[in-house]
């Protein structure tokens, strides 16, 4: 989590976007994503890792908003096509 906000490029400027992440253990955070919507950030956030090929199961999400029902739901299809 200490590596989510100095990334938090947008958020720094504006003070009013939620950010999605995805954090590897041994590469750190390697994908970062943020918008308005906090769906929309793990939804851009999916398709990053996607296009990069990474599986979900090899690191951690990290999210800066509440979490809801909804995003639990998503998380756990990280990864399955």
């Amino acid at each position: 989590m200490a590596a989510l906000t100095p990334a938090q490029t947008l958020n720094r400027q504006t003070h009013a976007v939620h950010a999605a992440a995805f954090w590897h253990p041994t590469q750190g955070l390697i994908a970062l994503r943020e918008d308005v919507g906090r769906h929309n950030a793990l939804d851009k956030l999916a398709g990053a890792l996607a296009r990069q090929d990474v599986g979900a199961a090899d690191g951690l999400l990290l999210l800066s908003s509440r979490i809801s029902v909804e995003l639990v739901q998503k998380a756990a299809m990280l990864g399955h096509r």
